[in-house]
């Protein structure tokens, strides 16, 4: 887990979790820096994939990210979430991109990569938090 700004807020409650946190002091610089950030670790593991996903999508489900990863073990190739009319995240990532994640700059994250990526549907995807106001509709939906 690649946390950012709000790490003191955000760690706790992944204590008991079996992952490992990686505080990035880069967040500034944008999404892309967390994604470097996460492909460079990925790298360094000797990781076969990545998993990209982002904190603000309350209706993400483990049968969604299983279906991804089971997806990407098929065919060993970049699986994203189709929603809205695109390829977004959640989406795996093989080793074979992570020279590309850690190219990434500024705040528009890997969507480029996902171009004409394979993709599982998700119409849920297109909800996302990221104010009061969403999270006010998302408890009226």
């Amino acid at each position: 887990v690649i946390v950012g700004a709000s790490a003191a807020a955000v760690t706790p409650p992944l204590a008991d979790q079996d992952v490992t946190i990686h505080e990035n002091p880069t967040r500034p610089q944008g999404v892309a820096a967390t994604i470097r950030a996460a492909a460079a670790w990925a790298e360094a593991q000797g990781a076969s994939g990545l998993l990209v996903m982002v904190c603000d999508q309350p209706r993400l489900t483990t049968a969604h990210l299983a279906a991804l990863l089971a997806e990407h073990a098929r065919t060993g190739a970049i699986v994203g979430s189709g929603y809205h009319g695109t390829v977004g995240v959640p989406a795996v990532f093989p080793r074979s991109s992570f020279a590309a994640l850690a190219a990434l700059e500024g705040d528009r994250g890997a969507r480029a990569l996902l171009g004409g990526a394979a993709s599982i549907a998700w119409d849920d995807g297109a909800i996302d938090v990221d104010s009061e106001a969403d999270v006010d509709a998302l408890s009226t939906s």
